[in-house]
């Protein structure tokens, strides 16, 4: 799993994650190779976010047709929460001797979420300032 840390939290304003899988035939002469998603659905790839949420499982499982054959998937809609953690996983099964290879990706794009501490430090600021000229225009 490959994780990335999101400080400070984005209020997500556009997500999009995309997955690639490439299974090849190993040492066999016939095409025979399998690869089966360990996800729900039979999905190969996982895009989540804040440790537990699943924005998307993406790429189904196959076998071949042909000695090496690609499947490609993109998910992209809202993330109505604050995202302080986006995660990949990969997860399948392969057939003996089979190789298997995969690309992903997933983008979060949003503006910073302040901290309560930082709206009270804005807040006492204003009315400290908005204090001082009233006090200074009764003067």
């Amino acid at each position: 799993m490959t994780e990335l840390n999101i400080a400070p939290q984005l209020a997500v304003t556009s997500a999009v994650a995309s997955a690639g899988v490439s299974l090849t035939e190993g040492e066999d002469t016939a095409p025979s190779a399998t690869i089966a998603g360990n996800f729900p659905n039979n999905k190969i790839w996982r895009a989540t976010y804040n440790d537990t949420m699943v924005y998307a499982d993406l790429v189904s499982g196959w076998s071949l047709v042909n000695d090496t054959d690609t499947s490609s998937e993109i998910a992209n809609g809202p993330i109505a929460v604050p995202v302080s953690k986006i995660a990949l996983d990969y997860s399948f099964s392969l057939t003996n001797h089979d190789v298997a290879s995969g690309t992903g990706r997933f983008r979060v794009v949003g503006e910073p979420v302040p901290e309560p501490g930082s709206i009270l430090a804005l807040v006492g600021g204003g009315l400290g300032i908005a204090g001082f000229a009233l006090r200074r225009r009764r003067s």
